[in-house]
């Protein structure tokens, strides 16, 4: 199958016409901009001072360290108190608006040829799928139903399984198209940035 997969994007590649391979290019290096700055937008929300009282204790970034629990640097095994379950929903809305941009943006290029609009759109299924348990665990935890130890966990084990389903196409591209100019653009965005950091997610 890997093969197979392999041998039908070079041979869609090798098709695409030049017109065609330029728009795409053009869109995707727009698109790449447009969702960094979406991005940088929600890191500078993620500043705001009435998110201090849960910043130490629930990772806003959703970034978790293999190397270690994700329960460790004073994660603690408590519930929040009244006034972090109010900071907790401030962040919540924060992030929501930011998945809602972010959906807009992440649509495929139209200049894509197929099968790369699916594999994209394959890629985007497995994360959007995995922030919408991250929302309902956020929403646990701010209504009291969850420790910060808990949703730690949580968040740690949602964020594996989806890079344990998306490894295996990503692997066919690092192993076959990383020095195809094309793919390079179209999966790993300009410049080599990593296609999940193209598609908006931090992780």
């Amino acid at each position: 199958m890997k093969t197979m997969l392999a041998i039908s994007l070079t041979i869609l590649l090798a098709g695409c016409n030049t017109k065609t391979d330029y728009l795409a290019f053009e869109q995707i290096d727009q698109r790449t901009q447009e969702i960094a700055q979406l991005r940088e937008q929600y890191r500078q929300q993620r500043l705001d001072p009435a998110l201090d009282s849960i910043r130490e204790k629930v990772v806003l970034s959703e970034s978790y360290s293999r190397r270690q629990s994700p329960c460790a640097n004073g994660i603690e095994e408590a519930y929040p108190t009244a006034a972090e379950k109010a900071a907790i929903r401030r962040w919540a809305e924060k992030r929501n608006d930011f998945i809602v941009q972010l959906a807009v943006m992440a649509k495929p290029s139209s200049a894509m040829p197929a099968l790369m609009v699916e594999r994209i759109n394959d890629w985007d299924a497995i994360k959007f799928a995995a922030a919408a348990q991250t929302t309902a665990n956020i929403e646990a935890l701010a209504e009291g139903r969850m420790t910060y130890c808990q949703f730690a966990q949580a968040s740690f084990a949602v964020n594996t399984e989806a890079e344990r389903r998306a490894r295996a196409w990503r692997g066919i591209i690092y192993d076959d198209f990383a020095a195809e100019d094309m793919a390079r653009a179209q999966f790993f965005g300009v410049g080599g940035i990593p296609l999940g950091r193209l598609r908006g997610w931090d992780h």
